[in-house]
């Protein structure tokens, strides 16, 4: 019986030192520096948050569906995304009230890696709701919220909103950003339905104010990656309205205007060539509506280009058709080309890419560790007792003669 205990209190101790062993080899690994990493790996569930202790410009945002990404239903699920930042550091944004956030659609990491910005929503018991834009410095975890000043409105079922802002691209400053805010819904003519309407704006972060720089519209189906891009030069964008492509300067002055159609697609927000003379158009072969998984994963795309002072076809680098359910243009390098993802702009006009993979830490942590850590404690605890008081309960005492 003896022996049994010892070999069991042995096992327990060999655990804790396997368990030490395992998180100090995943104790954070190789720095990037200023390079995109070559592979990733997937941040611990309890991965601390970039305002517990800010990892600094960020190389990249990532997210997905893992444990990491997704919390545990009913508990800690909410939207997360990681921030690798250059020093190989995983740090979370997290997002409450979203169950998935998509890093270079619904948060957009700016051009030097410095700040990252998404659309936030606060409601209350009266069941008003208030939309904005929320940026966090990744050097500092400050977060600022912009309404852009823009007044309250109805949008249905008894509901308000402020007007702004969902982000769609950072200007190449890192001064304002593309944003898409919300009117009023109304009712369509001769009906009563109503309906949502919207219009693009710039938004300026210094001043906190909206420039508009289109009409209002119906709200289209335009995917979020599509809502538009700036020019290298930063005075001039090409925005998404329907099948629509339009390229105006930052007063919202039209230069020219072309149909894509319904397979067609502005690329990404890095849809313009490093030298502002092209830009990349992301067209679709596959099933377009009410795709089940089989059929979104069988898409394919290929990339053809526009000239971006006509809005002509033009000839670029020729690129191998792509299967995947969706593509998004990061942007483009000065020597090639390269689950969710947005890339500091910096890094990618620089072509600095390659750098080593860096490793989540497992600390520091989140408190929800506790959750994990306090009952595996616990555990380890109660079973050592038990393994002492057994022991001692065989021990046999020793006779001493004289």
């Amino acid at each position: 019986m003896i022996m049994a205990m010892r070999k069991t209190l042995a096992a327990l101790i060999f655990t804790g030192v396997v368990f030490a062993t395992v998180v100090r080899l995943v104790d954070g690994g190789p720095a990037p520096g200023d390079t995109v990493p070559d592979g990733l790996t997937l941040p611990w569930m309890w991965q601390a948050t970039v305002q517990q202790d800010p990892p600094g410009p960020a190389s990249m945002l990532a997210g997905g569906d893992s444990l990491g990404f997704r919390g545990v239903e009913d508990y800690d699920a909410e939207g997360k995304v990681a921030a690798v930042g250059r020093g190989g550091d995983y740090r979370m944004l997290l997002y409450a009230g979203w169950s998935t956030v998509t890093p270079g659609q619904d948060v957009l990491l700016s051009p030097d890696g410095r700040s990252a910005a998404q659309g936030y929503l606060a409601g209350s018991t009266a069941g008003e709701y208030a939309e904005g834009l929320d940026v966090v410095d990744l050097t500092t975890g400050r977060s600022t919220k912009y309404t852009g000043g823009l007044p309250a409105v109805a949008i249905g079922y008894g509901l308000t909103a402020a007007g702004c802002c969902a982000p769609a691209a950072w200007a190449p400053d890192g001064r304002s950003l593309l944003v898409e805010t919300t009117a009023a819904d109304v009712r369509k003519p001769g009906t009563a339905t109503l309906e949502s309407r919207s219009r693009l704006g710039l938004l300026d972060l210094a001043t906190n104010t909206v420039l508009p720089i289109g009409a209002e519209r119906p709200a289209d189906p335009v995917r979020q990656a599509s809502r538009g891009a700036f020019a290298p030069d930063g005075q001039h964008l090409v925005v998404s309205e329907g099948d629509r492509l339009r390229l105006i300067d930052r007063t919202g002055k039209e230069s020219w205007t072309t149909t894509l159609g319904d397979r067609r697609y502005l690329a990404g927000a890095g849809a313009f060539s490093a030298d502002g003379a092209r830009i990349a158009i992301a067209e679709l072969t596959g099933c377009l509506d009410r795709c089940d998984r089989d059929a979104l994963a069988a898409r394919t795309w290929e990339v053809s280009y526009l000239d971006a002072a006509t809005g002509q076809p033009a000839t670029g680098p020729d690129l191998p058709a792509v299967t995947a359910m969706a593509i998004r243009a990061l942007g483009w390098t000065r020597s090639g080309d390269v689950t969710t993802m947005d890339v500091a702009a910096d890094l990618v006009r620089a072509g600095s890419f390659g750098g080593p993979a860096p490793r989540a830490a497992a600390f520091p942590a989140r408190p929800v560790v506790w959750w994990v850590v306090a009952p595996a404690a616990v555990l380890t605890a109660v079973a050592l007792l038990t393994v002492w008081l057994v022991i001692r309960r065989h021990r046999r005492p020793v006779l001493i003669s004289d």
